[in-house]
């Protein structure tokens, strides 16, 4: 059974970046698995065109030719979620700062309220901080993340090796879900 995901942003994210993790390793050890698979068709195709065989060495580099945009496909993949799991660091992060200020905020309201009226001087420093945590705290609001060139770019690249493949699940006779990416 699946894990349950959490309720709260932050748990929320921070789900979504251990799956990633993961996925990343399991991609990792496909990478590796392929990378073997290339190398020994290569070899097959070097010894079998030296052995004077041209016929099963071409079959072997069509095999190969396969094996290098799977290579490709998964590298080109590897890269897009690890894009991912940065930005979504950066949201934990942003949403660590976010938190704190709010956090700071209250404490500064309630400091406020304590010392109101005591003097003059310290409850504007207090208003000041107080203005400065706001203003602060809607800034960050505000913050937009641009994707860079590059990974958008695989992103883009991923997303339509992705729409094959949901192609060809469909022509297995496969049910597969559209998958439609949100704009950033």
């Amino acid at each position: 059974m699946p894990e349950k995901v959490p309720d709260d942003v932050r748990g929320q994210l921070k789900w979504a970046k251990e799956r990633i993790g993961s996925q990343l390793q399991k991609l990792n050890r496909i990478s590796s698995d392929v990378d073997r698979r290339e190398k020994a068709l290569f070899e097959r195709v070097v010894s079998l065109s030296k052995s004077g065989d041209p016929l099963r060495a071409e079959k072997y580099s069509e095999e190969l030719s396969q094996v290098r945009k799977l290579r490709d496909t998964v590298r080109a993949l590897s890269a897009t979620l690890d894009a991912v799991s940065l930005k979504l660091e950066g949201a934990i992060g942003l949403g660590d700062a976010v938190a704190a200020i709010s956090g700071a905020r209250a404490i500064v309201a309630n400091l406020s309220r304590q010392v109101k009226g005591m003097n003059p001087e310290i409850d504007r420093s207090i208003a000041e901080i107080s203005d400065v945590l706001t203003s602060t705290q809607q800034m960050f609001s505000e913050i937009y993340i641009p994707t860079s060139p590059d990974s958008e770019s695989i992103l883009e690249e991923a997303e339509a090796v992705a729409e094959v493949r949901r192609r060809q699940a469909a022509g297995l006779g496969l049910e597969v879900q559209p998958q439609r990416r949100r704009p950033s």
